[in-house]
């Protein structure tokens, strides 16, 4: 069996939730953002560097 989770909003202005077959271009920006935000909070000591997304969010799917 097959799930799809999604969150937020598909398209600006409509507040359409994402479908499962949308598609996104996030490219090298995401990976930069998600970057600095992980090292702004570590310097805040709100988020060790070797923390994990499970251990932070536990209620999330595994996959």
């Amino acid at each position: 069996m097959r799930q799809v989770y999604g969150a937020g909003t598909a398209e600006i202005g409509t507040g359409r939730p994402p479908r499962a077959r949308d598609h996104m271009r996030i490219a090298g920006a995401a990976k930069a953002f998600s970057g600095a935000v992980v090292l702004g909070l570590a310097d805040r000591q709100a988020l060790a560097p070797d923390d994990t997304i499970d251990g932070r969010l536990p209620h999330l799917p595994k996959d």
